[in-house]
């Protein structure tokens, strides 16, 4: 399994995705919005916005991350 990237959040804890989670969960239901998103889905989890980390209701050891997407501005 390969890592695409892995990096820590504002608490200390280390967060790893992997080409295949990137693949199977996120732009399997993202595809649209999140394709070529991979740095900006880590640097939400580096500095999420607003400094706020939320849990995951469902899922106890998931947490949610915010951040902005960078819109290209047309050339």
């Amino acid at each position: 399994m390969t890592n695409l990237f892995e990096t820590t959040d504002p608490r200390g804890y280390v967060v790893v995705c992997t080409e295949r989670q990137w693949t199977e969960h996120v732009l399997a239901f993202h595809q649209e919005e999140m394709a070529g998103c991979e740095a900006e889905v880590q640097r939400a989890i580096e500095a999420p916005m607003y400094g706020i980390i939320y849990g995951d209701k469902a899922h106890a050891n998931r947490c949610i991350y915010y951040g902005r997407k960078r819109v290209q501005q047309p050339t």
